[in-house]
């Protein structure tokens, strides 16, 4: 049987289904689900995925985007599920529910691109995370982390003085931490996308960019990720235990 689920490169179902299912959640909430719907829907669905034989298969290179492939689907699966239950209500009888008049509202994609923007740049994040983890200086990363956009040069001579170096000695790491933050964000995209040409990659990296910019300060965006061990329930998001059956 083929393992569709190794295409999108990530580390383990569950990494994937705590990297991605805020931005799904999050989609639908701004379409009017209740939260509890939501997280029924998405667990519905990636309970499918994992079932499916021919994951990869749908990653068409045309269309070869982990993102849209996922929000499409995940329009398909709610649709599906609506006129499901429109049939179970009405007797069995064939129902067919309007799509946009089902879903409540207009287009919210933007919140789904911010969510998953927000995903992205926690999973980069914490990849660079690990590997200062590695290192022995884990806390200097913690400690440089909120500074990565250099708008508070206050804050900055702050940190320079608590770790006890020189601001120069300070910027300079952090000169190197945002290289490398953004060479990790780039590796993250890539493996969001189905054999991805560099422009490619460089195309939905532009995409995310423009959703960080919309999110505010990226300081303070790094500052809220939550980049510990813990899975999601740390954050209030459940995700329950899947049928691997």
């Amino acid at each position: 049987m083929k393992d569709g689920r190794n295409s999108v490169k990530l580390q383990g179902w569950n990494e994937f289904c705590e990297a991605y299912w805020p931005a799904m959640v999050s989609w639908l909430q701004s379409r009017g689900v209740k939260s509890t719907d939501a997280h029924d829907l998405v667990q519905g669905l990636l309970e499918r995925l994992w079932k499916s034989e021919n994951f990869a298969d749908r990653l068409a290179p045309e269309e070869g985007k982990l993102r849209s492939f996922l929000l499409r689907s995940l329009r398909n699966w709610q649709l599906e599920v609506l006129q499901r239950d429109a049939r179970q209500k009405r007797g069995g009888e064939a129902d067919h529910v309007p799509f946009e008049e089902s879903l409540n509202g207009q287009e919210s994609e933007h919140f789904y691109d911010q969510s998953w923007a927000r995903a992205t740049l926690r999973r980069a994040c914490l990849s660079l995370r690990a590997d200062y983890l590695r290192r022995g200086n884990v806390d200097f990363f913690d400690c440089l982390l909120p500074l990565i956009d250099a708008r508070n040069p206050d804050k900055a001579r702050a940190v320079a003085e608590e770790l006890g170096i020189t601001l120069n000695a300070l910027n300079v790491s952090l000169k190197r931490l945002r290289e490398r933050l953004a060479a990790s964000l780039r590796e993250e995209v890539a493996a969001t996308l189905f054999a991805p040409s560099r422009e490619q990659i460089d195309e939905e990296l532009r995409h995310l960019l423009a959703s960080f910019g919309r999110l505010g300060d990226l300081g303070d965006l790094v500052s809220s990720l939550s980049l510990s061990s813990q899975n999601l329930i740390s954050q209030g998001i459940d995700v329950r235990p899947f049928d691997y059956s």
